[in-house]
């Protein structure tokens, strides 16, 4: 409905700019609603905005480097979007190629489509062979949609006779320089919740999202509260895109799109109009002095009204509707279950692939050379596998049948590492063949294999690739006698069913350790809702302050896929109450008073951090050197962050993560690492600092293990370090057990010669 709507805007707007041209700026004037979609005015005085995007950041597995076409693949798909609150007026791509030199011009050519539509041939011309080429294509603005793709098609020639479409010679580089320009004009959307979360969080579009958080005065740790879970929920909506939380106290952002929370007298002014709440609220209204932006109202009669709005807005979206809704009652949720988080998969039981999967049709593959089939694991990041001899996968595919006179093969990957590999039979001569329909039986066959994963490969984080390649045989001739034969278009399958099992497995690990913290939110990720974790954070706490901890919730959020919302917020004095909890502390020093040692400290301009004494690439490279022997106090003033991980001292079985930084410009920094899901990748060990142009990783403190292991278990993993000591215990054990068998033995002889001379 979006993009109907937008096709009858796309003219109004078009005449609107026209005549702000020749007019001036006045009043905006009321137009009649479409379909609840249409703006309620379009401002003459808001022109169209052009963007342009790289294609690069159009198609998900582009690296910034140069797109190759060739004979076989000769097609590239990106993909892009609309808003929710604008309509495309105009779009076009500005492409930068080099086709090969040995092309026959005019017959070889670069076709452009939108969502299947040609938009324009460009033929390659003499001049252009071996050459930088930059052409501009304009597409027809009606033939937008909400999602879009542009495809980009390669039709080659080299030769007149016996063209083989594999020969080396037919190749064109699309350069990294391309991009997508696209004229843009804002509308003003109506008040209708249906449609939530548009336009405050927009899933449709593959950038990050920028949502202001929009306070009446300092807000209490129950408003804080209720905006981190709220910010947790929008945090697993945008997922892998990022999000970034600013903070406003008594007044609105600038023509942007926010949420307002409101407490009966401690509202912001602009809300004065409206009478008291009376009841949770959900409103949606128009930015006051805006000329397109929406603010979501969520209101109450008190605190604890406000945070009902919340978890009525979280878990009621699907009810929603109008311009405003009340709160009834939400129900208690049942509790969840540790290592439960949606993003997790369940150890319990084997899991199937289907399970795993994030969109239609991504266990199916097909071309000429068909495209790799990735799938995404996710672990619980304390996962212990030392010890562990194997990971079962049962791997169910099916395939077309490939050319006998080939060698082809289905690739298993895990990370890039290759694990297996498997020939792709044309005869169905192993007796391992089981048929599925018989519609389907004469063109694909369906395997079946367990195979043995080496359980030190997998991290909390896999890739599972799957790659069939088939090989291509072509026969040559010329001019009197060309014998050809065209490739053939494969299609392939992972079947949901495969499965792999992860049962058996324990949950422990060493700490501190800053890299399952950024990469999979532990130790906090354990109960999915954070009912075990406490954030302790200055009442008097700034904006950027504020936003940190909005931005830590929002990556929280991404990485469990669940809303934080059993979490708790509190003064940093309170930390005794909360020692059979993990702590989060933002931007406070207080906590130092109570530890004997920390691996690092920033506040005030002061810095200090605790290195050991022989480094290896910025960490410590064995335990022996965790215990730190040089400590380093400086002064600065310039931007930096630090994150420090440490044992809780009210509590030796829980963990503390803080999060500091220096000045504006540090929370700034801080928060600009926060809100993009792909930093801090290379974060690891106790003491992370982080500066405008590096992050580095310090592995010092004390170390200490959480999680449930067997005692066996515990003795092995320690003896594991010390291999001399480990051959030692072998040793003495094998002696012991030769001597109880010695005496056994020996007992059992006495007692059958004794028996024996009676």
């Amino acid at each position: 409905m979006f993009s109907q709507v937008r096709l009858l805007l796309a003219a109004a707007a078009a005449v609107l700019c026209l005549g702000a041209a020749s007019h001036p700026a006045t009043a905006a004037e009321p137009v009649r609603t479409l379909s609840g979609l249409s703006p309620d005015y379009i401002p003459q005085q808001v022109l169209p905005q052009r963007r342009i995007l790289p294609l690069t950041a159009l198609q998900s597995d582009a690296l910034n480097e140069t797109f190759h076409l060739s004979g076989l693949n000769n097609k590239l798909n990106f993909q892009f979007a609309m808003r929710a609150d604008e309509i495309l007026t105009r779009a076009e791509a500005m492409l930068t190629y080099t086709p090969s030199p040995a092309l026959i011009p005019l017959r070889s050519q670069l076709n452009v489509y939108l969502n299947g539509q040609l938009q324009q041939s460009l033929p390659i011309t003499e001049e252009e062979l071996g050459q930088q080429v930059q052409k501009t294509v304009s597409f027809n603005a009606l033939q937008l949609k909400d999602q879009n793709r542009l495809t980009l098609e390669f039709i080659g020639h080299y030769t007149d006779i016996c063209e083989d479409p594999a020969n080396s010679t037919l190749w064109l580089t699309l350069d990294s320089s391309s991009t997508l320009a696209l004229n843009a004009q804002k509308i003003r959307l109506s008040n209708e919740l249906a449609f939530f979360p548009a336009p405050f969080v927009d899933t449709n579009l593959s950038a990050s999202t920028e949502l202001p958080l929009v306070f009446g005065a300092q807000p209490t740790y129950a408003e804080l509260t209720a905006a981190a879970v709220l910010s947790s929920y929008f945090g697993a909506l945008t997922d892998w895109r990022g999000i970034n939380f600013p903070v406003f106290i008594g007044r609105t952002p600038v023509e942007s799109h926010c949420i307002v929370f409101a407490v009966n007298g401690r509202r912001p002014d602009f809300l004065a109009g409206l009478p008291d709440f009376e009841q949770p609220t959900i409103m949606l209204r128009s930015l006051p002095h805006s000329a397109f932006a929406k603010m979501l109202i969520l209101g109450g009669r008190d605190e604890a009204q406000l945070m009902q709005a919340v978890q009525g807005l979280i878990l009621g979206s699907a009810l929603l509707s109008g311009d405003t809704a009340v709160v009834d009652k939400v129900d208690e949720l049942s509790a969840r279950r540790p290592y439960d988080a949606p993003n997790f998969v369940d150890t319990s039981r084997p899991v199937t692939f289907g399970s795993l999967m994030e969109y239609e049709g991504q266990l199916t593959t097909r071309g000429i050379a068909p495209y790799p089939i990735n799938l995404r694991l996710r672990l619980p990041p304390d996962l212990f596998i030392f010890n562990q001899d194997e990971v079962i996968f049962k791997l169910n595919y099916r395939y077309t049948r490939p050319d006998p006179q080939t060698m082809s093969q289905l690739r298993f990957l895990i990370n890039g590492t290759l694990v297996d590999s498997f020939a792709l039979n044309p005869d169905n001569n192993n007796g391992s063949v089981v048929r599925q329909l018989p519609l389907l039986s004469s063109m694909f066959e369906l395997f079946d294999h367990n195979l043995k994963i080496p359980a030190l490969s997998l991290q909390s984080d896999n890739t599972l690739r799957f790659d069939f390649n088939y090989g291509l045989t072509y026969v040559g001739g010329s001019t009197e006698n060309c014998r050809l034969n065209n490739p053939l278009v494969h299609q392939a399958e992972i079947e949901p069913s495969s499965s792999i099992d992860l049962t058996g497995f324990y949950h422990y690990t060493r700490m501190p350790n800053l890299r399952l913290f950024v990469r999979s939110a532990y130790p906090y990720c354990v109960m999915a809702d954070l009912s075990e974790s406490v954030v302790l954070l200055e009442s008097n706490a700034e904006p950027a302050v504020l936003s940190i901890l909005f931005n830590l919730m929002g990556r929280f959020g991404a990485q469990i896929g669940y809303p934080a919302l059993k979490l708790t917020i509190d003064s940093p004095e309170q930390a005794a109450k909360y020692a059979d909890k993990d702590l989060i502390v933002i931007n406070d020093s207080s906590f130092a008073d109570k530890l004997e040692a920390l691996p690092g400290l920033i506040a005030r301009h002061q810095r200090l951090l605790t290195t050991p004494s022989d480094l290896q690439a910025g960490t410590a490279r064995s335990l022996k050197e965790r215990q730190g022997s040089m400590q380093t106090a400086l002064e600065s003033a310039g931007s930096a962050a630090m994150l420090l991980g440490f044992q809780s001292p009210f509590n030796e079985e829980r963990s503390v993560t803080a999060l500091l930084c220096e000045g504006r410009s540090g929370c700034e920094l801080l928060n600009q690492k926060l809100a993009d899901p792909g930093s801090l990748q290379e974060a690891a060990g106790s003491a992370v600092v982080i500066r405008e142009n590096s992050v580095k990783s310090f592995d010092v403190g004390d170390s200490y293990f959480v999680g449930d292991l067997p005692l066996h278990q515990k003795i092995w993993y320690a003896l594991s370090s010390h291999s001399l000591l480990l051959v030692f215990c072998t040793l003495l054990c094998a002696l012991l057990l030769a001597s109880a068998l010695y005496y056994l033995l020996r007992g059992i002889a006495r007692k059958r010669l004794g028996g024996g001379s009676k």
